[in-house]
């Protein structure tokens, strides 16, 4: 249901019982639009410019449509921001609560060899942020950063 242009829909896999934690963000941009990631992956776009101008009735893991439909899990945390993160600020913070609850994401979800890239060294200059924030955030040692940013040297992504 359209609210406000609000509309953004994405389908990702069951959570019922999986007991596996994963990390959704949803990002707007009012020169940009909207979009929404799952485990680092962009999983729905859209050119959308309509700001949220109500929050009346707003609720977080219920389906309005339907009455008695509550999301049944843990929601480990929220966080909101006043503006929409930069790439690498985005990339940062999902790699600190990946590390803090303990599951796994990937540089390629990040950093995707078919992603929009203009060229190779675009490619390898956005690999390499991705590698850095998942050293800071202690996902990667040294070598395998090391290794990891010479073999996307060494691919064809981005040509």
């Amino acid at each position: 249901q359209a609210h406000f242009g609000n509309d953004l829909d994405a389908v990702v896999e069951n959570y019922v019982g999986t007991e596996i934690w994963s990390l959704d963000t949803y990002t707007f941009d009012q020169q940009a639009g909207r979009d929404i990631y799952h485990n680092g992956i962009p999983v729905a776009t859209d050119a959308s410019l309509t700001a949220l101008i109500s929050n009346v009735g707003t609720t977080l893991g219920h389906f309005r449509a339907i009455p008695n439909f509550w999301f049944e899990g843990d929601l480990a945390e929220v966080i909101v921001f006043n503006r929409e993160l930069t790439r690498g600020e985005r990339v940062a913070v999902e790699s600190d609560l990946a590390q803090r609850y303990g599951f796994m994401l990937s540089i390629e979800s990040y950093v995707p060899c078919a992603g929009p890239w203009a060229s190779h060294a675009e490619y390898v200059a956005e690999h390499l942020m991705a590698v850095r924030h998942f050293m800071d955030a202690r996902l990667l040692t040294k070598s395998e950063g090391r290794a990891a940013q010479a073999a996307a040297e060494a691919s064809a992504c981005g040509s």
